[in-house]
């Protein structure tokens, strides 16, 4: 596919996309609703997870479902190793001698407890929620933390979790992309789900409002000094760029729809981390995966063209890939970052 030919293939989705918002109006009521919903969670009283939960080797998840699922007093994050799901930890308010405080909770499903049995060897069950600092809780996270299993089951959630954790790094010599960070709420990475369908070769649009998630939603300066937010589109291997940037810029073209609606777009940015709607608005659609064994020319030249989505927000193309075993990134995104 020649550059001409992605550019309008881009220009197309973002038309699909325009399209099916603009005839489906009751995605505006959902994101409203799911905004002040996530806003409430991140205005409520701050709280401590123990330290016992963390590790280099487990990460915290969460999305808009795990957010809002539970009353003020409950809060839940999706607890991964190498990706893969293995536990939920349960943040619930409680009053001890009429003093409230956080107390953290493990619970694992019959789903987490085969796979965590199938895949690590470990066979321990939380049916019900029991303490983290439990003896039989601090099995768990000790048998993790002290995992030098470096293979998860799922290549995918594998690499997700290596880039998220690389990204994660705020500066020294331990970054190895200086100048971005994942977008987190409540220090987990967060996770927006569209209602777009981008998967396969037909995009779709879901009634439902319950479509594919963005993989990686990141924030990063550029030479200029201007604030981008990227949607990165993952893959575990080298696929054809070409079909992956139309993959990143559908759910792109629902990110800038979504971000200047007038009525609720600066709630959201609010929760992509933004103190307040940027005077300069720069949305990046960017393909995530390892480089290919042999130079190829990945977008054709497409790599910084810009697509209006609407009057108010354009879309840039780039790429990124990366080199897991000597830690190295390439590509016309890292060009484009500050240094």
């Amino acid at each position: 596919m020649e550059s001409s030919e992605l550019i309008k293939a881009i220009e197309e989705k973002v038309k699909f996309v325009n399209n099916s918002l603009e005839t489906n109006i009751g995605w505006k009521n959902i994101y409203l609703r799911r905004a002040d919903e996530i806003i409430a969670v991140m205005n409520s009283d701050k709280y401590l997870i123990q330290p016992i939960c963390f590790s280099k080797n487990l990460t915290f998840y969460t999305n808009h479902t795990k957010l809002t699922s539970h009353d003020d007093n409950t809060k839940e994050f999706d607890l991964r190793f190498l990706g893969q799901s293995v536990a939920s930890i349960i943040m619930r308010k409680i009053v001890i001698n009429g003093v409230e405080e956080w107390s953290s909770y493990i619970l694992t499903s019959t789903k987490q407890d085969k796979s965590n049995k199938d895949f690590f060897g470990l066979n321990l069950s939380f049916p019900k929620e029991e303490l983290c600092v439990s003896d039989k809780a601090k099995q768990f996270f000790e048998f993790f933390n002290k995992s030098d299993n470096n293979t998860g089951h799922s290549p995918e959630h594998e690499i997700e979790n290596f880039l998220l954790k690389a990204f994660s790094v705020k500066k020294g010599s331990k970054k190895l992309l200086r100048n971005i960070q994942p977008v987190v709420i409540d220090n987990a990475y967060f996770q927006l789900i569209t209602p777009f369908s981008a998967s396969k070769s037909q995009h779709t649009f879901s009634s439902r409002y319950k479509g594919g998630g963005i993989d990686i939603l990141g924030r990063i300066r550029t030479k200029d000094n201007q604030i981008a937010l990227v949607v990165f589109e993952l893959k575990d291997k080298y696929e054809n760029p070409q079909k992956v940037i139309q993959q990143a810029s559908t759910y792109a073209a629902f990110l800038g729809n979504l971000l200047t609606e007038e009525t609720f777009g600066e709630k959201w940015w609010k929760i992509f981390g933004y103190s307040r709607k940027p005077t300069k608005i720069k949305l990046i659609a960017c393909t995530l995966m390892p480089k290919a064994a042999k130079p190829k020319k990945y977008l054709h030249g497409a790599e910084g063209f810009e697509t209006k989505i609407n009057d108010k927000i354009s879309l840039e193309l780039h790429s990124l890939f990366f080199d897991k075993t000597n830690n190295v990134f390439l590509g016309s995104l890292k060009d484009l970052m500050k240094e």
